[in-house]
C-alpha cells in the first residue's frame, strides 16, 4: 500500500467492480484511453480485460481518498508487456471525472514514478496520451516525462482524428530531478 498527501493506493478487490465499470464507461476515458469503440461496458469487461490486467501488471493499484478509503478515485498501472529484461514499463492512469482537477493525477504519478525507479528497479517508463487529453499531458510533463514521438491520427474520437503522443522517462532523468529537488530543500 502506498500513500500520498491525499490518496491511498491499494490492491484491487472484487468490490471495486462497480467503480471500475463507472470509470471505464465514461466517454472521455473510452475516447482517450482505450482502442475500442465507445460503447457501454458490462461485467464481461471486468472478467475479460480488467481482472487479467491486474494479475499481469508489474504494478497495479486502486486509488482512493486517504481521508475516506471508501471513496474510489481511479486506477493506476505499470505494465511490462513481456520485456522485463529491458526494465521498461508502460504507465497508465485513469481518474474519475469527479476527482479530476484536484491534483490527484499529479500525486499518483509522482509516487508511482518514484516507486518504479526506487523500488521496482525500472530503467524506463513510457506512456501514450491522446493530444486531446491536455490535463494528462501536463501531469506527465510535471513528473518529468518527455515527448518521444507522435503517432499521427491514431485515435478516432468525437468525429475527428487525434494524434497520440508517446512519452518516456529514464532512470537517470528521474535521478537528476530527484537530486535537484533534494538540493533545493537544503
Amino acid at each position: 500500500m502506498l500513500t500520498t498527501e491525499h490518496l491511498l493506493l491499494r490492491a484491487y478487490q472484487s468490490s471495486d467492480d462497480a467503480n471500475i465499470l463507472e470509470l471505464y464507461d465514461t466517454p472521455a476515458v473510452q475516447l482517450t484511453m482505450t482502442n475500442h469503440l465507445n460503447t457501454p461496458l458490462g461485467t464481461d469487461f471486468i472478467e475479460a480485460v480488467f481482472r487479467p490486467s491486474t494479475k499481469s501488471a508489474y504494478f497495479h493499484s486502486i486509488i482512493t481518498l486517504r481521508s475516506d478509503p471508501s471513496v474510489f478515485v481511479g486506477v493506476v498501472f505499470l505494465e511490462h508487456f513481456d520485456n522485463a529484461k529491458d526494465r521498461s514499463a508502460m504507465y497508465s492512469l485513469a481518474v474519475l471525472q469527479a476527482h479530476q482537477g484536484k491534483w490527484y493525477g499529479t500525486e499518483v504519478t509522482k509516487v508511482v514514478v518514484d516507486w518504479g525507479f526506487r523500488m521496482g528497479g525500472l530503467h524506463r517508463m513510457w506512456l501514450s496520451a491522446s493530444e486531446c487529453n491536455l490535463g494528462a499531458i501536463r501531469v506527465y510533463e510535471k513528473a518529468g516525462f518527455q515527448k518521444d514521438w507522435v503517432a499521427r491520427q491514431e485515435n478516432w474520437a468525437n468525429g475527428r482524428w487525434w494524434d497520440c503522443i508517446y512519452m518516456s522517462l529514464l532512470e537517470e532523468e528521474f535521478s537528476a530531478m530527484d537530486r535537484e529537488q533534494t538540493a533545493s530543500m537544503v
